[in-house]
């Protein structure tokens, strides 16, 4: 009966706390990370795409223990982080907000952003559906090159990026997010980072490269 009533109340809260956390909150932490980017040499902006990621924790190693992939391998690249295993509460306070995220209607708002210039999702998949590149570049007649579209018709310069709306926990004091960098057809990067807020900065204390081309 103790334990019904411990998750009860600890699902109630965490339903608090999520309707507490303001589109501003999300986006403070959206253009810390930004700026943290440094001046783009290629533009004024960045070039990332308007429909967010999802934070996809459930496809890697990223558990509640000190056995993990995710674990192991911060401890080592990063010995002084102050980052920590997640407790249970953090795991499921995290899935909790995962699971009532409406990720198909979740796009971002070029004017809360700092330094960026929202591109179309739709457009960009209508564009790599028709993408040939290995013709493309054997000067097959009309075949098409997604990424030739992109930069020429689209306006990218390099690339562009794609970014998850944050997952708070711990009562908005840590915070996961994805992040993928998309350059070419054999060039780009994605990742799931862990930040703490430390003395009112959102840092980085932890990451896992999810994928790279």
């Amino acid at each position: 009966m103790k334990t019904l009533l411990f998750v009860t109340l600890y699902f109630f809260n965490v339903s608090v706390f999520a309707q507490t956390i303001s589109i501003d909150e999300s986006y403070e932490f959206l253009n810390q990370i930004i700026d943290n980017w440094g001046t783009s040499s290629d533009s004024a902006d960045y070039f990332i795409k308007d429909k967010a990621e999802v934070v996809n924790i459930m496809a890697y190693d990223i558990t509640i223990s000190t056995d993990s992939t995710f674990f192991k391998k911060n401890k080592k690249e990063f010995p002084s982080s102050p980052f920590t295993p997640f407790t249970k509460l953090d795991s499921l306070e995290i899935t909790k907000q995962l699971v009532n995220t409406n990720f198909d209607t979740s796009f971002l708002n070029a004017q809360y952003l700092h330094h960026a210039r929202l591109i179309s999702s739709q457009k960009l998949e209508e564009v790599f559906k028709k993408d040939d590149w290995w013709s493309y570049i054997h000067h097959k007649p009309g075949a098409v090159s997604a990424w030739k579209y992109i930069h020429d018709k689209m306006g990218v310069i390099n690339g562009y990026h794609s970014l998850s709306r944050p997952i708070f926990f711990d009562n908005g004091n840590k915070a996961i997010f994805s992040h993928s960098y998309s350059c070419g057809e054999l060039c780009g990067h994605g990742d799931i980072s862990v930040y703490y807020r430390i003395n009112t900065k959102w840092t980085m204390v932890a990451t896992f490269i999810t994928w790279i081309n």
